[in-house]
C-alpha cells in the first residue's frame, strides 16, 4: 500500500515527522499513521457507526492477553467545535508494578457533521 506523499500525511501527524496510509475498506477509507521516533500508531476514521466502533474497541481491549491487565483509565465527554459531542474512553494494559504500559484511546463523535468521527491509537508509555 504506498504511503500518502509528506504534505497529505502531515495532516495525521500532528506537526511530527512519519509516516500515514490511506486504507480503503468497504466501510470508507482509514488512514494509518505512524508518527517517527513515537511508540504510537493512530487510526484517523473520517465516517463510522459510533456505537459499532465502541462495542468492538470495548471488545478488543477489555480482553488483555495473560498476564496484562485491563484497566480503565479516562472516560470523558467534550464539546468541540470541529465534531460536536466527543466522547473519549482510554485503558491501560501491564502487569502490576510495570513501568511500562499498552495505552490504547478511542474518540467517537456522533455527529453526521463532525470533521472526524472515530480517532483511535496505540501507544506503549512510560520508562
Amino acid at each position: 500500500m504506498p504511503k500518502l506523499p509528506p504534505e497529505k500525511a502531515a495532516m495525521f501527524l500532528a506537526g511530527n515527522p512519519g509516516d500515514a496510509w490511506p486504507v480503503p475498506d468497504k466501510h470508507g477509507t482509514f488512514v494509518l499513521a505512524l508518527p517517527s521516533g513515537k511508540n504510537l500508531c493512530v487510526v484517523h476514521v473520517r465516517r463510522a457507526n459510533t456505537e459499532a466502533v465502541k462495542k468492538l474497541f470495548a471488545g478488543l481491549v477489555l480482553n488483555a492477553p495473560s498476564p496484562l491487565v485491563a484497566k480503565q483509565v479516562r472516560n470523558e465527554q467534550a464539546q468541540t467545535i470541529a465534531n460536536g459531542q466527543t466522547q473519549t474512553v482510554a485503558y491501560e494494559w501491564s502487569v502490576p508494578n510495570a513501568p511500562r504500559k499498552m495505552l490504547f484511546t478511542l474518540t467517537t463523535a456522533a455527529s453526521n457533521t463532525a470533521q472526524l468521527q472515530v480517532l483511535a491509537s496505540a501507544a506503549i508509555i512510560g520508562q
